[in-house]
């Protein structure tokens, strides 16, 4: 949730910048609508005026009027074919400011040209037209301050200068009238631009409700997920633990008892000594049981320490060889190591023996007899400049759909009529994964069903320490 609030948060100069875009915007809307009806009204005051004025003069005004119409509607196209935004935003109201004044130095020059040539009658007419295209401006422009007051410039001279310039007292008072009006409307202006404003500060508050509540329905859906998974996987570790248990428990109680209760006819010392041996063999699943959940718990609980120190790894791989040449051998199974160097890990010893422990144990586990396991150390294809241990295969392999599985806790496949000191806990490849990423590295497992798997760890480069150029070295057990 951290990471996505301020994704809502805009600061102050963003919201200002947003709001400056929206205003503009909303103005070149309502004023692509409003600009249309300009010549039907332009022509229909030419009727009037006509009366006073020649009809050739104002068919020419009528044509100058079309012309910044059509001029205001190529702008329209222009703008809706590019975008709107800080970089230009000032460019654009620029260029609007200087259009609303040519346009409405067009649309009121018939107040200062055709003054003198109307009487007193005609003269109200023209000042009734331009005191009545005020309001208008301002419902239609008041978003866009700097585009408004270009426009209020041009209509309002057009209503106080020609009368001002009269001799009579009478177009002395529309004058002063005019002006009050303007003022008056100026105010106005001024109080619609900041209720559009406010509506919008609104209108960018409910988006940022929404983002914040859609943000906090997404984060509630993945805290649930979460905790209907985790409840899942309790559910299955109780129910995994208690077969894990149960089984060498049972050995171990039920041998106990035949050993006390003395059931056996035969050679009673070779009977305990078999009893015995199924008991160690049962109490050594259930230490190695719990060691691993140990493990895995502090490596969840991110309190796994580390002990770093020189550690050779091909002897580290050649002893955990060892460990396995006498199962190898029963099982028939050869197993190989391969390293172009020598190389030289400043990792914890012990973790990187059970890392290599684990994947060794599990290849020689699956492998069938004749197959083979293949122990690599070469630079690593997942992170450039590390180093890679590779543990190859040629056993049954795990399906696709189940890759996911085997990684999970007790996700591996359960060998139940198998003697219980062949069978694995289901914790070692979550334990190898969790202890390669506290070295930094990573875990790659891939594998084909009924050909093979391979297993690989993958050491970061501050992981090397050094590697040594080298003959290749090889190995071979079992």
């Amino acid at each position: 949730m951290d990471t996505a609030a301020p994704a809502c948060i805009s600061q102050p100069e963003e919201t200002e910048r947003r709001l400056r875009r929206e205003q503009y915007l909303l103005a070149c809307g309502t004023n692509q609508t409003s600009t249309i009806g300009i010549p039907l009204l332009a022509a229909a005051a030419g009727v009037v005026l006509s009366e006073w004025i020649s009809v050739a003069s104002l068919v020419v005004w009528w044509w100058c009027v079309v012309a910044v119409t059509v001029a205001n509607t190529a702008i329209d196209l222009w703008q809706a074919r590019a975008t709107v935004d800080d970089t230009n935003l000032n460019r654009w109201v620029a260029l609007r400011c200087l259009h609303g004044f040519t346009f409405h130095a067009v649309w009121t020059a018939p107040a200062y040209i055709f003054w003198s040539a109307c009487d007193t009658t005609g003269q109200l007419f023209l000042i009734l037209i331009y005191t009545c295209s005020i309001p208008a401006s301002v419902s239609v422009l008041g978003a866009c301050a700097p585009w408004l007051g270009s426009v209020l410039l041009t209509l309002g001279c057009a209503i106080v200068v020609p009368p001002s310039l009269s001799d009579a007292p009478f177009h002395h008072a529309i004058a002063v009238l005019a002006a009050l009006f303007l003022g008056y409307m100026t105010v106005v202006a001024r109080q619609q631009h900041k209720t559009i404003r406010s509506m919008l500060l609104l209108q960018e508050e409910k988006n940022k409700l929404f983002a914040a509540l859609s943000i906090a329905k997404g984060a509630s859906d993945d805290a649930a997920a979460t905790a209907d998974a985790a409840n899942r996987a309790k559910s299955d570790f109780l129910a995994n633990m208690s077969h894990e248990l149960r089984t060498p428990l049972n050995a171990v109680i039920g041998f106990s008892d035949m050993i006390r209760g003395r059931i056996w006819r035969d050679d009673p010392l070779e009977k305990c000594v078999e009893y015995a041996e199924n008991i160690n063999v049962s109490g050594r699943y259930l230490l190695r049981l719990v060691n691993d959940i140990l493990d895995l718990a502090k490596i969840e609980a991110g309190r796994f320490e580390l002990r770093p120190d020189e550690v050779d790894l091909s002897l580290s791989v050649s002893e955990v060889m060892r460990l396995v040449d006498l199962r190898a051998d029963a099982k028939g199974v050869r197993v190989g190591f391969q390293a172009h160097a020598r190389v030289i890990l400043a990792a914890d010893e012990r973790a990187l023996l059970q890392m290599l422990a684990n994947l060794l144990t599990n290849a020689v586990k699956f492998t069938p007899k004749g197959g083979t396991v293949t122990i690599q150390v070469k630079p690593s294809l997942l992170i450039e400049g590390g180093i890679a241990v590779a543990v190859r295969d040629t056993g049954v392999g795990i399906r696709a759909q189940d890759l996911d599985r085997v990684m999970e806790c007790f996700g591996q496949a359960r060998h139940d009529l198998a003697p219980l000191d062949e069978r694995g806990t289901g914790l070692g490849l979550p334990i190898v994964k969790g202890l390669i990423e506290a070295h930094g590295g990573q875990f790659e497992l891939s594998s084909q069903y009924g050909q093979g798997t391979k297993a690989a760890l993958h050491f970061p480069p501050e992981r090397l320490v050094s590697a040594h150029a080298a003959p290749l070295l090889t190995k071979a057990a079992g």
